[in-house]
């Protein structure tokens, strides 16, 4: 999220001139950022069931990648940009149903605190290397940069 903050001074910009504004823009941040490389462990089909044309028979792993959920374009259109003001934004970043992420609201506030810190109190806060020197982490589940260099 940091990321793309410091590498799209216009979306930069809109969060420190729009602060109360930021929760609708870090939840389009969830969307897009896919935090994860995998798609998790399989879920077991527990009965023989037919989805979209495919069959899925019991005891077939199946797996739920919120990751495409995410850009599903039935839902979310023009996915792959960032839309600060979309609206709705049923994004699937802490999961659904009974699968929600008891720590969502938890999360949800922590980034809330740290990007609002951040644009705050360091007004200056930009990349200390050009962004294609950005070293991402590689072969780990959970995405994102090995090191974020920045300046202020």
């Amino acid at each position: 999220m940091l990321y793309l903050l410091l590498t799209r001074p216009e979306l930069m910009a809109r969060m420190r001139e729009r602060p109360a504004e930021r929760g609708p823009v870090l939840d389009e941040l969830l969307r897009y950022v896919p935090h994860r490389s995998t798609v998790g462990l399989a879920r077991i089909a527990l009965e023989d069931v037919e989805l979209h044309g495919v069959r899925i028979a019991a005891g077939d792993p199946v797996y739920v990648s919120y990751l495409a959920a995410n850009r599903d374009p039935g839902v979310f259109p023009e996915p792959d940009r960032i839309e600060p003001d979309r609206d709705p934004n049923p994004h699937l970043s802490f999961g659904n149903g009974p699968h929600y992420c008891t720590g969502a609201v938890l999360a949800r506030l922590q980034t809330e605190l740290l990007v609002g810190t951040l644009l705050d109190r360091l007004p200056g806060l930009r990349l200390a290397v050009p962004a294609d020197q950005v070293v991402w982490r590689r072969r780990t589940m959970i995405r994102g940069p090995q090191t974020l260099p920045v300046t202020w």
